[in-house]
């Protein structure tokens, strides 16, 4: 077969330009210099724009100038044109055209004078592709600070005056062509002006321009991006899609976009795990997706031909493009869009740690920004014994310790800013953050005293720990409480302001206590590192207690995004973060990296852990009707982050490597045909070679698994298709229960072989179904420090994946919780009795719900349908780990699981009787309504919740027959002619 296609294609073990679509050949630059233009064709270039998008041959050109202010020396800005014909427009053309006449020379340099510069001392980078259409001359120099969207102070310490009430109002009106309603909202939060580098971005936005920016942590990235999705929105009439890494900050985002929805009745919708419409409605709409759904989306946009809905997509934490599988979704994704849809699709990209973000601005075809700006200064020092240091490890104070038992002096940091301001502490494991957390509370009570007890030690902190906002701790214990938390460390630990946030938490638990950090009822927050990236909750002060996340030492980039939580603008004059080693002697090397070294740049995922990844590319190429010859898929490939990384021959081979495991392993099929030839039996030289996908292959494509996740699924598929059990729900969780990735430790061994030995009958029956061996399990047991579950390994020098028969294993103990969970075992009597935390049963039911659809569509894609049905029935319990009975009220606001189980048990049957229900009745009724007062007022927002979800089912029931109409309609209109 390689042979075959070598002979196709002669170049195939390096794809030369000339093979290639040129609009989509990575480029190579030359430079031009601002001051190189003559200043008439400076004004021919903002001149000659037209609305049209007309592309041209790659003409190089980039444009750079520097400025300096009188007040402060030498801020750069630098201005990076990426090739003309990747940008809608602008009439490069013209423009190059009259450069050619001009032959001007160029060592003539520019450096343009501004008016002084008061209380903003930064150096900014810009790099933009089309000019703003206002500007005649370079203006960009000529602009003055604007007022922060807080009060903030300047260098002197004093803060500046508040901006007047409409500003915020007439500029996004001015500057976006925004209704004023939108303004009024902005106005509300609290935000009144917009900061100088906004001002400067919007205009390149608002023309449709790609653009990447990089500012530090609370810089005030995602304003911009909001405003351009809701101009998509309103004024484009088109889809808006925003790309966010983690499902917390995607239910976070699209509830503050709902504030514009509910003004302006346009849709603002969130996909993630069972959340969101698929495939997409028609309609304006802004999507906020997590990077699978998203993937899924345009995915879907694709197949049905309406990528051209799509206006803008805006992706935050850009640099998550390197980070493993979820980055090569990221990468596949905008690929595709920079591939199928140049200079029509607008990509926005954000991030505060890509340092290589030239780079990528080049891959998706984009100008690019950077600045330094921090509405909130940020001071970092390292802590080495008492000694406070500097980035120079200069030593610039020395520590007290305030407790005898607190020899880290983490107690004396905490006390320099707590009650009145809060402190983070990141640890380097989940079990860590417990017992910081527990530590700090010993050493509080010793000091503030507890249960009635004198204190033993002088109070080092600005105010009494226990009374500050006492009040507040209680509701919160109570919160805690009411969503099944029964853990009594938070006793312990909550009245004196401290509280631990990692995975071992449930989603619910998770949000109260980052609500009440949040409201400053919690002043010091113990977490692992993953809070760094998650919710936004800055503090003044962040502590990072040792160099290690896991067993690994942590990068420059996820330094820089724990510092960066420290400073919050409105409320902190400055952040401070400290570095504290754990083995000074052993981790000074790396410390002195983290401080003083540049961030590693962002390299794409299929570079590294995931090269493996790339058949997944070939495979989406083809089954997305993308390409489907090789030189397609190489032009296609061209526009990856990894095409910009490596050297064609290097990904060309790797694309035939691809290719030829595809069809061994039964992905894809060749197929010869004749080109340009008359003959019967053309010859080889007239081949060419086409590739289609099989049954599998886009079933694989479909799911979104990995082929090599696809091959292992197929076999168990067909397996479950000869004979499965169900008279229990054991068999189907398993096959639900995802592959890898598995919340499960060494300890997990041991629980597992005393559980199998107590399985009734049915239970060992399906475990010998799917290949679990006791013997297997009992040898895991007897030496569960050694066994452990790869994903991945090493096999002559190539990463394989790796799934084996103690993946099998563990797989089953995850389907023996998940069926108990589904079953509505309380999840306190689960985690008790398989020894996972709650909140890695949650993650794992949700898990398992996310891998049931990805199964469910591989089962349609294959043909079975009695697999795709029974699956489909069970999803729904996944998402909320109830019986099937109880699952229409869980789309009730107000209602979870025990509370619908409530109404269920009170009689209520369906959504409507719960609709038609009277308050006073149903708080009689119901148990756990609370009191009689608080009872009748909550079953009233029970039955509206009710009423309301009714009418928004009418109302879908009414578009779809609607739709069902209009395409009759049409049928007949195209039918009646002949």
């Amino acid at each position: 077969m390689l042979g075959a296609r070598k002979r196709a294609y002669p170049h195939s073990m390096g794809v030369s330009e000339e093979n290639l679509d040129p609009n989509l050949i990575p480029p190579h630059h030359t430079t031009l210099k601002h001051a190189d233009l003559d200043p008439s064709l400076e004004e021919a270039f903002f001149a000659t724009q037209t609305t049209e998008y007309q592309p041209q041959p790659h003409l190089p050109f980039d444009q750079n100038f520097t400025y300096q202010t009188k007040s402060h020396p030498q801020p750069t800005r630098t201005i990076t044109t990426p090739p003309p014909s990747y940008r809608p427009n602008v009439r490069y053309d013209l423009l190059l055209r009259d450069a050619s006449k001009a032959n001007r020379s160029t060592n003539i340099s520019s450096k343009l004078t501004s008016t002084p510069v008061q209380n903003q001392k930064q150096s900014r980078t810009l790099s933009h592709p089309i000019p703003s259409p206002q500007r005649k001359t370079s203006k960009l120099a000529h602009h003055h600070p604007s007022t922060p969207n807080l009060a903030l102070p300047g260098p002197s310490g004093h803060r500046n005056p508040p901006a007047t009430a409409s500003s915020i109002i007439r500029t996004l009106h001015d500057l976006c062509g925004l209704p004023q309603e939108i303004g009024k909202i902005y106005e509300e939060k609290g935000i009144h002006k917009l900061y100088q580098w906004q001002e400067e971005c919007l205009p390149f936005l608002k023309q449709g321009t790609s653009v990447v920016y990089s500012l530090p942590t609370s810089g005030g990235k995602t304003l911009p991006a909001e405003l351009q999705l809701l101009r998509c929105s309103l004024l484009q009439q088109k889809k808006a899609l925003f790309v966010l890494p983690f499902i917390s900050i995607v239910a976070e985002k699209a509830e503050s976009l709902s504030r514009f929805s509910n003004q302006l009745t346009d849709s603002v919708e969130a996909y993630y795990s069972h959340m969101g419409k698929m495939p997409v409605p028609p309609g304006k709409q802004i999507m906020v997706a997590t990077i699978e759904k998203a993937f899924a989306i345009v995915n879907h946009m694709i197949e049905e031909k309406r990528l051209d809905e799509l206006g803008c997509v805006v992706v935050d934490e850009l640099h998550m493009v390197g980070d493993g599988d979820r980055g090569v979704l990221l990468e596949i994704m905008l690929s595709k869009l920079v591939y199928l849809r140049p200079g029509t699709i607008q990509i926005i990209g954000m991030s505060a740690t890509a340092p290589n973000l030239d780079k990528m601005a080049h891959w998706l075809r984009a100008g690019a920004y950077t600045s330094p700006f921090r509405p909130v200064p940020l001071h970092e020092y390292v802590k080495i014994g008492p000694s406070i240091l500097n980035n120079s490890m200069k030593e610039v104070r020395r520590l007290v310790p305030v407790h005898p038992n607190d020899r880290d002096h983490l107690l004396a940091l905490c006390s320099e800013v707590c009650p009145t301001h809060s402190v983070i502490i990141f640890c380097s494991s989940k079990d860590q953050t417990t017992k910081c957390a527990d530590d700090l509370y010993r050493m509080m009570a010793s000091i503030f005293g507890q249960n009635g007890q004198n204190p033993t030690h002088q109070n080092p902190f600005q105010a009494d720990m226990l009374e500050y906002k006492k009040a507040d701790k209680a509701i919160l214990l109570s919160n805690l409480k009411s969503v099944g938390s029964k853990d009594s460390i938070w006793d312990r630990i909550i009245p004196y302001g401290v509280a631990f946030h990692n995975a071992g938490l449930t989603s619910e638990e998770r949000e109260l206590i980052e609500q009440g950090f949040s409201d400053r009822v919690l002043t010091v927050l113990t977490s692992t590192t993953t809070l760094s990236a998650g919710v936004n909750l800055p503090a003044r002060r962040v502590i990072i207690r040792g160099i290690k996340t896991g067993i690994e030492n942590i990068t420059a980039r996820v330094y820089k995004q724990m510092c960066g939580r420290a400073g919050r603008a409105g409320m902190d004059d400055y952040g401070e973060s400290f570095l504290m080693p754990m083995n000074p002697k052993q981790d000074t090397a790396h410390v002195k990296r983290l401080v003083s070294s540049p961030m590693e740049p962002v390299l794409s995922s299929l570079k590294g852990a995931c090269s493996h990844a790339i058949k997944r590319i070939v495979l989406d190429s083809v089954c997305g009707g993308i390409a489907n010859t090789f030189t397609g898929i190489a032009t296609f490939l061209s526009c990856t982050l990894i095409a910009q990384q490596i050297d064609a021959e290097v990904w060309t081979a790797k694309i035939t490597a691809a290719l030829d495991y595809l069809i061994s392993q039964g992905f894809l099929v060749v197929l010869v045909h004749a080109e340009g030839s008359h003959h019967a039996l053309p010859s080889p030289e007239e081949q060419l070679e086409t590739f289609d996908a099989t049954p599998l292959g886009h079933a694989c494509y479909k799911s979104t698994l990995s082929p090599e996740e696809a091959i292992v699924l197929h076999a168990e598929l067909n397996k479950a298709n000869q004979g499965m059990v169900l008279s229990d729900d054991l068999h189907l969780c398993y096959l639900t229960v995802p592959l890898f990735d598995l919340p499960l430790d060494a300890t997990t061994w041991q629980c597992l072989y005393r559980i199998y030995e107590g399985l009734p009958d049915i239970h060992r029956k399906i475990a010998d179904m799917v290949g679990v061996s006791p013997g297997q399990m009992f040898n895991n047991s007897e030496m569960c420090d050694r066994v452990t579950l790869r994903r991945n390994e090493v096999k002559n020098d190539v990463l394989v994946t790796r799934y084996d028969s103690n993946h099998v294993c563990a797989r089953f103990f995850g389907a023996l919780a998940l069926s108990e969970l589904i079953q509505e075992t309380p999840i306190e009597a689960v985690s008790a009795k398989y020894g996972l935390p709650r909140g890695s049963l949650e993650n794992l039911r949700k898990s398992a719900a996310t891998y049931a659809r990805m199964v469910m569509n591989f089962c349609n894609k294959m043909g079975w349908v009695f697999l795709e049905a029974l699956l489909q029935k069970y999803c729904p319990r996944f998402d909320h780990g109830v019986k099937e009975e109880i699952v229409p009220f869980m789309d009730i606001p107000r209602v979870g699981n025990i509370r619908a189980r409530h109404l269920w048990n009170a009689g209520y049957r369906s959504i409507k009787e719960i609709a038609l229900a009277k308050a006073p009745d149903m708080a009689r009724k119901v148990r756990g309504l609370g009191p009689p007062n608080v009872a009748e007022r909550l079953a009233g927002w029970i039955i509206r919740g009710a009423g309301e979800l009714l009418e928004k089912q009418n109302l879908e029931m009414r578009k779809q027959l609607q739709a069902t109409l209009e395409l009759e309609a049409e049928l007949h209109a195209r039918i009646a002619p002949s």
